[in-house]
């Protein structure tokens, strides 16, 4: 079987995906504040987290999840099921920057979900923990396989009963170094190809 076959339900799913969050949040409406005449501990409040973004007017915005549901957020995709796989990037550079809240025990993968379809994320899983995971850049779910880059490597995760536990993590490869070698690779996606 191609992998074009493989990929066309997740694209066709992720497509309703956003079909639907436009259709859920069609009678919401965003608050007006002026973003310049707030102080900068306001301007990094969740509530004003939209009120910087200029948007069309026939479009509209939302806030899907905020602190404390999520820190740092470096990259996200959506799985089939509609859920955003967030990974966390908390730890980032966190030699250069004494103020950072280290975590000892690693950043995390979280996977978001809007149980109520109110558009808005109320559940917030830990997929996984880990220092190996520290300032991921890159995510990509495709079925039981997660594949997360975080430089040097590129972990593969395999969830195989479903569970949102990982039963397995393998590298799928390693050694991007260099200078800022943390920007060598990022996320995964598909190509109009049909390859990854």
């Amino acid at each position: 079987m191609g992998i074009y076959k493989l990929v066309k339900p997740f694209f066709c799913i992720g497509l309703l995906v956003v079909i639907g969050l436009q259709n859920s949040c069609t009678e919401k409406k965003t608050a007006t504040i002026d973003y310049n005449s707030l102080s900068e501990e306001e301007k990094r409040k969740p509530e004003n987290a939209l009120a910087s973004m200029e948007i069309a007017d026939d479009l509209q915005l939302q806030l899907f999840a905020s602190e404390p549901m999520l820190t740092n957020p470096t990259n996200m995709a959506i799985d089939a099921r509609g859920r955003i796989w967030v990974c966390e990037g908390s730890n980032y550079r966190a030699f250069a920057n004494p103020d950072i809240s280290y975590d000892n025990k690693g950043d995390r993968i979280l996977i978001l979900e809007d149980t109520d379809n109110d558009g808005i994320a109320d559940t917030s899983k830990v997929f996984y923990q880990g220092k190996d995971v520290n300032s991921a850049l890159g995510i990509a779910v495709l079925g039981k396989k997660i594949i997360v880059s975080v430089s040097p490597n590129v972990f593969v995760f395999t969830d195989e009963n479903g569970d949102d536990v990982p039963d397995s993590k393998e590298v799928l490869f390693s050694g991007i170094e260099g200078v800022d070698h943390d920007h060598g690779v990022h996320a995964f996606i598909f190509g109009p190809d049909g390859r990854l």
